[in-house]
């Protein structure tokens, strides 16, 4: 477990689209600073979505879902 998980831990975790027309995740701490983030970007938003579940249940944050 990282130290900031224990300490502050991510308010939320968001799924966005970058520029590249990728989808990808992020998790950004409650000062709004990004803490974690997904190191490749996902060619559906099912993936990207699937990724931040896995991230964010363990810690009991709900993810955020850009809109299509």
């Amino acid at each position: 477990m990282k130290w900031w998980t224990r300490i502050k831990g991510p308010k939320q975790v968001e799924v966005y689209r970058d520029d590249a027309d990728r989808w990808r995740w992020r998790a950004v701490a409650r000062n709004g600073q990004v803490v974690d983030a997904a190191e490749q970007g996902y060619s559906t938003k099912y993936y990207a979505m699937a990724k931040a579940e896995r991230y964010a249940t363990p810690r009991g944050i709900t993810p955020v879902y850009a809109e299509d």
